[in-house]
C-alpha cells in the first residue's frame, strides 16, 4: 500500500466531519475496521483517496448506528 492504516483513518475522519458532523465512532472502532478493510482493499497500487473512497459508505451506516 501506498499509504498507512494511520493515514487512512484521518483521510475519512476528515471526510466524514466535513461539514462539522460529529463522529460518532470511536477511535478504537474505526482503527480496528480499517484493520479488516485494508486486507480486503488494499493493495500495492491503491491510494489512500481511493481507498477511502471504497470504504467510507461502511463507515457512514456504523456511524448511523
Amino acid at each position: 500500500m501506498k499509504f498507512t492504516k494511520e493515514d487512512a483513518q484521518k483521510e475519512l475522519v476528515s471526510k466524514m466531519t466535513a461539514k462539522g458532523e460529529k463522529l460518532n465512532l470511536s477511535e478504537r472502532s474505526i482503527s480496528e475496521q480499517l484493520d479488516t478493510l485494508m486486507t480486503l482493499f488494499g493493495n500495492d497500487e491503491i491510494e489512500v483517496a481511493d481507498f477511502v473512497d471504497k470504504v467510507l459508505p461502511v463507515f457512514r451506516t456504523a456511524d448511523a448506528n
